[in-house]
């Protein structure tokens, strides 16, 4: 069986911030994909982030070394606190969306390097919210306030978290630095979950 890809060129850039067109964006997107079914090749997806995407949703078991565990234990325990709402429908979803719009003036945003899940789209969004911690436009709550938004953040945080380990352990990463993103990670939490935890 062989594997095919197709391009077509965006015009655009990366920029920093602008959520809310990067959101509406998104939904816009899923919004179109809604109907698809859900492709076999998930299934059998193995790769570090895949991994760390079922741990997140406690479809796998962490495995990780003792400061690790520490750190992602506590967000997997309230993960199983906070159901996803019934309504939370499962689809294909872009599920790594942060660094992958391009924009530019008097075009649509574009949406490039689609990495497929089969996830509710909110927590699409949530992944946006966690990985804003990384840049320094802020990112405000109520752009992406939706209900059970608290649960697709901590599955979100939790799989950027399990993704550290699973990197290394792939020879993708060093162990310094995913224990470094690990910390940051962590210590963002409570700024993260703040939001949704008042609600």
């Amino acid at each position: 069986m062989q594997d095919h890809v197709a391009w077509t060129w965006v015009e655009g850039n990366e920029v920093a911030g602008s959520y809310a067109a990067k959101l509406a964006a998104a939904r816009a997107f899923h919004a179109a994909v809604r109907s698809l079914s859900r492709p076999s090749f998930i299934e059998r997806r193995n790769d570090p982030w895949a991994v760390a995407d079922r741990i997140a949703w406690g479809e796998k078991a962490p495995d990780y070394d003792a400061q690790t565990m520490a750190m992602l234990l506590p967000i997997l325990q309230l993960s199983e606190q906070e159901p996803i709402p019934a309504e939370a429908r499962a689809q294909l979803v872009h599920a790594d969306l942060t660094g992958n719009f391009v924009l530019s003036e008097g075009q649509p945003p574009g949406i490039i390097d689609i990495t497929p899940y089969w996830r509710p789209e909110g927590f699409a969004e949530a992944v946006i919210w966690v990985d804003s911690i990384w840049h320094p436009a802020a990112a405000v709550p109520e752009d992406f306030s939706r209900p059970g938004m608290l649960a697709f953040v901590l599955r979100a945080l939790a799989r950027r978290m399990a993704e550290q380990p699973e990197q290394v352990a792939a020879g993708m990463k060093q162990a310094d630095e995913a224990a470094a993103t690990l910390r940051k990670l962590s210590n963002a939490a409570d700024h993260l979950l703040a939001p949704w935890l008042s609600h």
